[in-house]
């Protein structure tokens, strides 16, 4: 489900209110009055059980949203699953649009207002079809510029769409949950089944380097220790980068994915790789590798549990690692650099006079 930052974002990428000629684009009289505050989709079906599939189009890419029985997934991603509820919210909310107003129907101010063809050329619309179970539309629209604002403490944008074949463009409003990033549509963050505040230790391993530990005795134990630090003058722990890194290795998210087949994963040599094993106080592990080759950063992960776990956990554990283990995971760099730690990177100048000790 996209989160209301999310929205937020999205809707702030282009901005109405820099549309020119807003004279010519704007048409006044009884199709205003007649049309305002009418859905622009007038009985649209939202029940996902009558819906097959969902397209989201831009200039560079497609993304096809496909149901089977009651799982959907990306096809242009070897059918990777998504959860049904960002589906349905996005649905839902093509079906919540409400008309503020017409605008132009003249395609020659179409790019103004971004609601051109996918496929004219510097086109910016976003083309959406949701199709039911004969693959008939039942609703295609061409997104355009849009705005948000918060008004009183809901979010409220407004937004240029047309629908597919029309020429009639309209000012529209509500809430759309509508991003054609692949990243916005996977389950984040990629290590959800470890809370981090139930994190007991984390180990860091790389090729050819000490192994970085942080742990804590007990759940309620204030501050995470980095064992094995020596005497260093004129150096310290750094307290608040210790704390934090369980936190940032449990958040992160998935960029992009893509099958784990013998093709996509010939030229990866996980010996090479960065090692994250986070274990938490009620027993389960989650091991995150990681390797960048190629100016991309590649993970894969697995989760153990150990034998005195809840029938529940052991039931969450297999189930994490039934939906990961035939993928292969894309990260950003900056989940790189957060894993590719040494204990050095966990300490910090001191004062004068004052000096880390060893900790085990």
């Amino acid at each position: 489900m996209l989160s209301n930052k999310t929205l937020q974002k999205l809707a702030l990428v282009t901005f109405l209110i820099t549309v020119p000629m807003i004279a010519i684009l704007y048409q006044s009289g009884s199709t205003a009055i007649k049309s305002k505050n009418t859905p622009l989709y007038p009985s649209m079906v939202t029940d996902l059980g009558l819906l097959s599939k969902v397209t989201i189009e831009d200039q560079s890419q497609t993304l096809t949203l496909v149901r089977s029985n009651d799982t959907w997934s990306i096809a242009e991603r070897n059918n990777y699953p998504v959860p049904a509820s960002s589906v349905q919210e996005l649905v839902s909310a093509i079906a919540s649009l409400k008309i503020v107003e017409p605008k132009t129907t003249n395609p020659a101010y179409f790019a103004q207002l971004d609601v051109d063809e996918v496929n004219e050329p510097n086109s910016k619309s976003i083309k959406v079809s949701v199709l039911d179970n004969k693959e008939l539309p039942v609703a295609q629209v061409l997104i355009g510029k849009r705005d948000g604002e918060l008004v009183g403490e809901q979010y409220v944008e407004r937004l240029f769409a047309r629908k597919v074949a029309e020429q009639q463009t309209w000012l529209v409003q509500g809430v759309l949950p509508l991003s054609n990033n692949v990243k916005d549509w996977l389950n984040q963050p990629l290590l959800g089944l470890v809370p981090a505040e139930q994190v007991k230790r984390l180990a860091i391993s790389r090729p050819q380097s000490a192994e970085l530990v942080i742990a804590k005795l007990t759940a309620d134990q204030q501050d995470f220790t980095l064992q094995g630090a020596t005497e260093t003058p004129g150096m310290r722990l750094d307290l608040d980068a210790i704390n934090t890194l369980p936190f940032e290795i449990s958040e992160i998210e998935i960029m992009d994915v893509l099958s784990a087949d013998p093709q996509n994963a010939q030229n990866l040599d996980w010996t090479q790789s960065v090692a994250a094993n986070l274990e938490t106080f009620d027993g389960v592990s989650v091991k995150l590798n990681v390797l960048k080759h190629d100016d991309q950063v590649f993970a894969k992960v697995a989760a153990n549990a150990t034998a005195d776990v809840s029938p529940e956990l052991k039931l969450q554990v297999d189930k994490f690692n039934a939906e990961h283990q035939a993928w292969l995971y894309l990260l950003s760099p900056e989940s790189y650099k957060t894993l590719n730690l040494s204990s050095a990177d966990l300490l910090q100048t001191n004062d004068p006079g004052e000096t880390i000790t060893s900790i085990n």
